[in-house]
């Protein structure tokens, strides 16, 4: 993700209404938004885990900074998942 203070950054989303798309991209919360118009419920409780980034070029190697914001999304993610 980019403009990420911190390395990683894990929060709860909600559904939002998205505008008709013109690709197949879909944020997740428009994803959650389509859950919640077919199904006629609210979706269920769903979370998004962004690393900061601030380059991304075809066939590069991550940067440094970036290999540790992964390291800190692991870490983050082993936590939650213990």
């Amino acid at each position: 993700a980019t403009g990420l203070e911190a390395s990683c950054a894990f929060d709860e989303i909600g559904p939002e209404r998205a505008a008709t798309p013109l690709t197949h991209a879909l944020a997740p919360q428009a994803v959650l938004g389509v859950f919640e118009r077919i199904a006629q419920r609210a979706p269920p409780p769903a979370f998004v885990l962004g690393l900061r980034a601030a380059h991304f070029g075809l066939g590069e190697a991550p940067s440094a900074a970036a290999r540790e914001a992964l390291a800190e999304g692991w870490r983050l993610a082993g936590e939650l998942l213990a």
